[in-house]
């Protein structure tokens, strides 16, 4: 669904979905009586990469280290340590 939202908006609306995907997650782990550690490893995030963000009509698919390989390549931008580089792309203050 493309919803044309602006980039704050669209942040915020990620986010959100994020958050309530892992309150069911949370649940269900309550349910399964896992601890808070287990609880963890099972949470989503983008800084812990494993959400994908995509695309159906440019026919792409990334993780936030991903994009940042393609962004460091594409700037030929190669003394940068890509596993910290990537926390910049996601959240309120992005600055490219």
């Amino acid at each position: 669904m493309d919803l044309r939202l602006p980039p704050n908006d669209a942040y915020h609306k990620i986010n959100y979905t994020i958050e309530e995907i892992n309150m069911k997650i949370e649940s269900i782990c309550d349910l399964l009586n896992k601890s808070n550690a287990e609880k963890k490893d099972f949470l989503l995030s983008p800084l812990k990469n494993n959400v994908l963000f995509s695309s159906s009509i440019y026919g792409v698919f990334f993780t936030l280290k991903s994009f940042s390989k393609i962004y460091c390549n594409i700037y030929n931008v190669y003394n940068i340590d890509i596993d910290e580089f990537f926390f910049i792309f996601y959240g309120e203050d992005i600055y490219l």
